[in-house]
């Protein structure tokens, strides 16, 4: 997926770009880009969900502390995470 991804933000440089996909999908993208997210923390994944991953010269940089307006009361709170 990070491939296809990087593919994407590179056609459209500059662009905010929303992706949807299956919470395992998801998950193991977060893994491979920061590999301190492991299967504890998917298990904890709700649904809807909304994750802000930027893109750079660096690669991918998860933002764990963003929360989108109006779905904080039902999203998780990834800074708050911790495995079980």
């Amino acid at each position: 997926m990070s491939s296809a991804v990087k593919e994407l933000v590179e056609k459209h440089t500059g662009k905010t770009l929303g992706l949807c996909s299956h919470g395992n999908v998801i998950s193991l993208f977060l893994n491979h880009i920061q590999s301190d997210f492991r299967r504890e923390h998917a298990e904890q994944i709700r649904n809807p969900d909304v994750m802000r991953v930027h893109f750079d010269q660096n690669g991918f940089l998860w933002d764990s502390k963003f929360v989108l307006a109006g779905l904080s009361d039902i999203a998780t709170h990834y800074s708050q995470m911790k495995p079980n």
